[in-house]
């Protein structure tokens, strides 16, 4: 590789540099933004500049031209400012930045207006960070980390390259001959003859020196060297980023820079929005919107109480009398015009429900046998989703408090705690095996078991009556009058009684079954617009998710004169294969029935089994390890980076603090030798200590001693100086000692004659220069030889393997005479003029 072609090299991947900066910037505000205008147009502007501005040249923008489009930018930014919200006059700062950089991208460009390329780049990350805190930002950072490093080290060559390339080159000022006019190679004959060999397209420039810049033509610039050095760096700066971020405290702001913008209680600021199906109100058909979703929901693990083991999702749904695990939401009885939601208000109850904390139902010394550990994914919705039947439920430190409806039983997250809904929420739960008197534990509906019989009866009575007051709606036989008739049909005897209510419920059930030509889809379509939705899936399409079965078998079994209510959650999980926990997620949304039989809730789930258990093993073979670590990455950044706290700050930092003060405790009571001794014989009787903090600092500082050792090569400077010893008192080195005051004699003669050599020059072009300057005197083949050959001694002992005799000693003392009494000689009319190298 010639300089120009490096050169070119280095100037094309500084543009390329350049471009993928300001790509990689609007990308990532596009992302945080969630709308593609105007930084989703920032990488065409870019790529356009590199190609026709930086590369080619074929275009630049006109500063007059800048300076207007700078104006209207200004202009469209402050009309954004004036009539948006406060998110939209933020956003109006950040779309002024995007425009300033497609101006500064399209001129003709110097240092200043890169510096101001990569400065707007920064500053579209920074808005970022203010729109987003997710996972995909965070490694998007990384990237951008990387990319930055890149792009000014290669700056750096770039501007040296740029500030080193002179304009125009010229040769010496006049036509007197110099030692760096010789080429180190060439030839004796070139030199005795005093004609210049033809070395064209043979010999090139090894050295180059530019302003004080010296490098080798034949290297890149952009070496692998500097390639590893710009990885290192890299590394060497996510480390130090990450003891800086746990070790440096901070002031936690909870909640979005929009808060102000809208209400609290929106719905839609809480981030419910993204999870539709989950609310108060339900609009029959949202949860669809779910089911074709792989983003996570939940995440839980589950230990076993009584043998302190981790247990499976599996293990725990078989040892509960389930199929699969199910986590409740919302409850909801009352349906009207395509809509669920609780009915209380429509039935009279203006104050709603009661919402108190959880009562623990075990007794003082009771334990239980199941404890489930989850953390519910942002944005969080009112709904703690729990596995029931709940013994006793404690959200985290920092997650908020949850209550407990009383009528529902549904678990909520109270609207008093000032918690951030971005943030991830943890809670526990402990779990009962269930016995035959409480399937669902509900504290509301459960009878205490040390009442006599009496009361027992009037106390079942009474939750009988308000059952039937609250989750049996009287409108159905006008509204839904199919769906009724049916439903009355199917709960009368031959006879024309009435059914038992389990054997209703059994009716019911098995009319919904796909015997009867019912099928699990999540393609729902409409066959009659007149009817309402759920009967005309009961009489027409007979197709639909677990929303239209669900809704179907509460509404006919509240018409058959069953207590039942409509409940939303999640029905299964999916074993991360790298974090080693249990996930839900979205398409895990389901809806089922609870209903009110013989004086308990039930649980009810009238979807086809195995219909939608194909669609749940489709939706998994879709999850591989790429999306498991991803939700892994998910994790860390959410809970070590954007959720971080002085307390999780201190919990990372007390082990080495407490690993540091028992070290002085020992040392202070026993002395540095004893307590050394005793802490490496510990490390050797237990090797699992190898694994521990303490194993892992020894570790260290072995590896840290190994390679300061390494570095400073002990050994080998031990080596180093024997061999300089040696060779100072070798005839090798009297040999080159002799040549060196041979050699350092004849410059003496030529500087006393007018010659003064550069100290840059090597020996050979010195010879030839002086063969040159001294040409007159020179007369005959012999005396011209002289100082090529002094050379060529010197060269061959000095760098060489060549070794100085006594008769090529007195040789060359011999010639030095001989070319001093040339230098001398009275026959030289004109002294020449000094010539000095430059």
């Amino acid at each position: 590789m010639n300089e120009a072609i490096a050169d070119q090299r280095l100037s094309s991947t500084f543009h390329r540099s350049i471009m993928l900066t300001a790509c990689l910037s609007g990308i990532i505000l596009c992302a945080a933004e969630g709308r593609w205008f105007p930084s989703a147009l920032t990488p065409l502007f870019a790529v356009f500049a590199w190609l026709l501005v930086d590369e080619y040249k074929k275009f630049s923008l006109p500063l007059i031209a800048a300076n207007s489009l700078g104006i209207l930018a200004l202009m469209a930014s402050a009309a954004e400012f004036a009539s948006g919200n406060i998110e939209s006059k933020l956003l109006s700062g950040a779309h002024l930045i995007v425009y300033l950089s497609w101006i500064v991208l399209l001129l003709r460009k110097t240092p200043r207006q890169y510096w101001w390329v990569i400065a707007l780049c920064l500053l579209q990350l920074a808005v970022a960070a203010v729109l987003t805190s997710a996972a995909g930002f965070g490694a998007s950072l990384i990237l951008m980390l990387f990319v930055l490093l890149w792009t000014l080290s290669v700056f750096s060559l770039y501007r040296v390259y740029r500030d080193n390339t002179p304009a125009n080159s010229s040769g010496p000022a006049n036509g007197s001959v110099t030692p760096a006019a010789f080429s180190a190679r060439a030839t004796r004959a070139d030199i005795l003859t005093g004609q210049p060999a033809d070395h064209s397209g043979k010999a090139e420039q090894l050295i180059s020196v530019r302003n004080g810049l010296q490098r080798d033509a034949y290297e890149p610039w952009i070496a692998l060297r500097f390639r590893g050095l710009v990885v290192l760096s890299f590394l060497v700066s996510l480390a130090l980023s990450f003891v800086v971020f746990t070790a440096f405290p901070r002031v936690w702001v909870p909640g979005s820079p929009f808060a102000s913008s809208q209400s609290e209680s929106s719905e839609e600021r809480s981030g419910i929005f993204h999870r539709t199906g989950f609310t108060e109100t339900v609009q029959l058909g949202e949860i669809g919107n779910l089911l074709t979703s792989n983003g996570r929901v939940i995440q839980f693990s589950i230990t076993n109480l009584r043998s302190g083991q981790p247990t499976s999702a599996e293990s725990f749904a078989d040892a509960m009398g389930i199929d699969e695990i199910r986590f409740r939401g919302n409850a909801m009885g009352y349906y009207k015009d395509g809509a669920w939601s609780r009915g209380l208000t429509e039935r009279g109850y203006r104050r709603g429900e009661e919402e108190s904390p959880h009562v623990s139902t075990l007794a003082r010394n009771e334990q239980a046998d199941f404890l489930i550990e989850v953390t519910q994914d942002p944005p969080v919705s009112q709904f703690a989703f729990a596995v029931f039947p709940v013994s006793r439920i404690e959200a985290a430190s920092g997650s908020g408090r949850i209550l407990q409806r009383t009528v529902s039983g549904s678990m909520i997250w109270s609207s008093s705690s000032t918690i951030d809904k971005d943030a991830p929420r943890t809670f526990t739960i402990e779990c009962s095996l269930p016995d035959d008197g409480n399937i669902l534990n509900f504290r509301q509906w459960s009878i205490p078991r040390l009442i006599d019989s009496f009361l027992r009866s009037q106390t079942q009575q009474r939750i009988r009556e308000y059952a039937s007051h609250i989750f049996i709606t009287e409108e159905l036989e006008k509204e839904l009058p199919s769906l009724f008739k049916i439903s009355q049909e199917l709960s009368l005897n031959d006879d024309g009684s009435q059914l038992p209510p389990t054997q209703r419920v059994e009716r019911i059930m098995g009319y919904l079954a796909p015997a009867n030509g019912f099928r699990y889809s999540l393609s729902q379509t409409r066959q009659d617009n007149e009817l309402d939705p759920v009967e005309d899936f009961l009489l027409n399409n007979k197709s639909g998710h677990c929303e239209y079965f669900a809704s179907a078998c509460t509404l006919m079994l509240q018409s058959a004169g069953v207590p039942a209510r409509l409940v939303n959650g999640f029905y299964g999980s999916e074993l991360n294969s790298v974090t080693g926990k249990h996930e839900v997620k979205q398409h895990h949304s389901h809806a089922w029935v609870e209903a009110f039989v013989d004086d308990q809730w039930i649980t009810l789930d009238p979807v086809p089994a195995g219909d939608r258990q194909q669609f749940v093993e489709r939706a998994k073979s879709n999850n591989n390890l790429l999306s498991d670590l991803q939700a892994a990455f998910s994790d860390l950044w959410s809970g070590g980076i954007h959720n971080m706290t002085l307390e999780k700050q201190r919990a990372f930092f007390d082990p080495v603090l407490q690993f540091g003060t028992s070290i002085k405790q020992n040392v202070e009571e026993k002395g540095l030798w004893e307590a050394t001794k005793a802490f490496f014989s510990e490390l050797i009787r237990s090797p699992r200590n190898f694994f521990s903090l303490q194993g892992g600092a020894v570790t260290f500082v072995f590896l840290l001693t190994c390679a300061g050792l390494y570095r400073l090569h002990p050994l080998r400077r031990m080596m180093h100086i024997i061999q300089m010893l040696r060779e100072r008192f070798s005839s090798k080195a009297v040999a080159t000692e002799s040549v060196i005051r041979f050699y350092t004699t004849f410059r003496k003669l030529c500087a006393s004659h007018g010659m003064h050599f550069s100290a840059s020059s090597t020996a050979m072009e010195n010879a030839a220069a002086a063969v040159e300057f001294f040409n007159k005197r020179l007369t005959g083949t012999e005396l011209r030889s002289i100082p090529i050959s002094i050379a060529e001694t010197f060269n061959r002992v000095r760098f060489g393997d060549g070794s100085l005799d006594e008769a090529t000693m007195h040789k060359i003392s011999n010639d030095l005479e001989a070319f001093k009494d040339a230098l001398t000689a009275e026959s030289a009319t004109n002294k020449p003029g000094s010539l000095t190298s430059p």
